[in-house]
């Protein structure tokens, strides 16, 4: 486990709301197939940058739009689903997505 230390009022702040605003988005529109920490197509965990030592996020990928139902997958397995296509992680129609962000966008405003 790793520990952030965060220097002043005003960058605690601006993390805590992107972390707030992260949760309340996630739990509002969708529901999830699988944790953020292990990918539901290969079973793995989340890759570490080299550099940083910090874990990468998995990609965010929409199974179906109505009702929103996600599942998190790393970047390589993400394009399988759609390159295959792994049809089991594809239940939506053509121009689903359009009509889903289109009233996303709606009610966040």
């Amino acid at each position: 486990m790793s520990t952030i230390f965060v220097k002043g009022e005003l960058s605690r702040k601006k993390i805590m709301k992107i972390v707030l605003e992260d949760k309340n988005r996630m739990s509002t529109f969708e529901k999830s197939l699988n944790s953020r920490d292990f990918c539901i197509v290969c079973g793995k965990g989340r890759e570490v940058d080299e550099e940083s030592g910090m874990p990468l996020e998995l990609i965010r990928h929409h199974v179906q739009y109505f009702p929103a139902l996600v599942c998190y997958v790393h970047y390589e397995c993400h394009r399988k689903i759609h390159d295959a296509p792994l049809n089991v992680f594809i239940q939506y129609s053509p121009g689903d997505s359009r009509q889903y962000y289109a009233k996303t966008k709606r009610v966040l405003n």
